[in-house]
Order: C-alpha cells, then structure tokens, then sequence
C-alpha cells in the first residue's frame, strides 16, 4: 500500500509539473505573438489532457486573448463563455467580456459583465471605473459622475485615481461645467499625467473655449501617448490632419 500511495503521488507531481511546462510553452508563444499556435496547442492539449483547475484557467485566458489579438471576437467571446460556465466569478475574464463589448459600443452588454464583476469583486475598482467610462460613452454623464466617485472611494493606484478623475472631467465637460472639468482635468493629470485619454479632455476643453492652436497640441500629445484612435476625427475636424 505504501508503494502504491507513494507512486500515484510520484504520479500526481509529473502530472502537474508536465502541465506546468505545457503553459509555459503557449505563454512562451503569446509573448512570441504565435498566436495561431497558441489556440491550436491549447486546443489540443485539452482535449486529450484533463488539466488541473489554475492551468486550465490560464490556458483558457491566453487562447480567448489570442482570438482577441487575431481579430476573432466570436471565438474569443465564447471561449470566455466557456470559462464562466466553470468559473462564474472568474475576475479577468468579467473584465475582458465588460471591455470588448464596451468598446464594441455594446454598452448594455458591457454593463451586464461588469455589475457582476461588481457583485462578485465588490472591494475591486475596475468595475466601477469601467462603468463610469462607458456611460460616458452611453451620454449619461451624471451615472458616469456617480461610478467614477465609486471608484474614488475604493481605488488606491494612481493610475485607477487618475482615470477616474478623467472619467468625471469628460462628464462635466459634456454638462457644460467647464470650470469644474479643469480642475477635475488637474487632478487627474497629477495622478496620472501620462494618460492619452486626459490630454484628449483638454483639448476638448480648448475647443469649448475656442483656442484651436492649444487644443491641437494637446491631441498630439495625446496622439503620441498611444491615442491614435480616440483623436483621429478630433485632428481631422480641427487641425487638418
């Protein structure tokens, strides 16, 4: 009997060690941008191999990630599907369904994955944050307000801070209360002074007060701080370009 216990532990441990190297292969793949192979190896994998929970969890994320990278939302979706229907409360995967769906201009989806992120995360600010930046985008501004102060309440980042503050600039500057929006603009820039999103309000903020010049220096420098597509119409409207 000792025999046998002993060789299903030694069994156990290959087990989980042979795993550990499979996910260390497809996220070596990932971060080599392989990621048709990713999604034919996981694929594989498991359907042949029955994987320990934390490993399956992984795999899952980095193939959903794949889809998502090789434009194949449908895929990505329903293999997030596929990760809920065994981890209901799985945080990550609530977030990206919230997120592709939010970006999508799918707003009521998007709402729907993250008020159950806020249910099964209830200390965590994202959902939150991400609520308030997509009813911005739903024009309703005051909710925005409202969720951005949640987050304000939970959030310790300064990044998280600084994005709300920018979440409840943009909601201000859309209510028309300019001087609050600057202010709000200040603060959010002090936390977060890189963000693409912020210099974008400025602008906005210029163009209400009509300074093209200024706005359109701070759509580049949004522009060079990754936001291409947030300025596009922006710069073509006001700057030509």
């Amino acid at each position: 009997m000792r025999v046998l216990a002993f060789s299903l532990f030694f069994f156990s441990v290959s087990f989980v060690q042979a795993q550990q190297e499979v996910l260390l292969d497809v996220e070596a793949a990932f971060k080599a941008k392989n990621y048709r192979k990713v999604i034919n190896f996981t694929e594989a994998y498991l359907h042949v191999n029955p994987p320990v929970d934390t490993v399956q969890l992984k795999l899952l994320h980095l193939k959903s990630r794949a889809h998502r990278y090789l434009e194949e939302y449908n895929y990505s979706f329903y293999t997030y599907v596929d990760i809920l229907k065994k981890y209901p409360s799985d945080r990550l995967t609530l977030i990206h369904l919230g997120y592709m769906f939010g970006e999508a201009g799918n707003f009521y989806t998007a709402f729907y994955f993250l008020e159950k992120l806020r249910k099964y995360h209830p200390n965590d600010p994202v959902g939150t944050l991400n609520l308030s930046y997509y009813n911005n985008g739903l024009g309703m501004h005051e909710k925005a307000i409202a969720y951005a102060d949640s987050t304000l309440q939970l959030a310790q980042d300064s990044l998280t801070i600084g994005a709300a503050w920018n979440n409840r600039c943009f909601a201000n500057i859309q209510l028309g209360n300019l001087e609050t929006a600057v202010q709000e603009l200040k603060t959010s820039l002090s936390y977060y002074p890189l963000n693409s999103h912020a210099y974008k309000n400025l602008a906005l903020i210029h163009i209400e007060t009509e300074n093209s010049e200024e706005a359109c220096n701070a759509l580049e420098m949004s522009r060079m701080l990754g936001g291409v597509s947030i300025t596009n119409q922006l710069r073509k409207e006001y700057c030509g370009n």
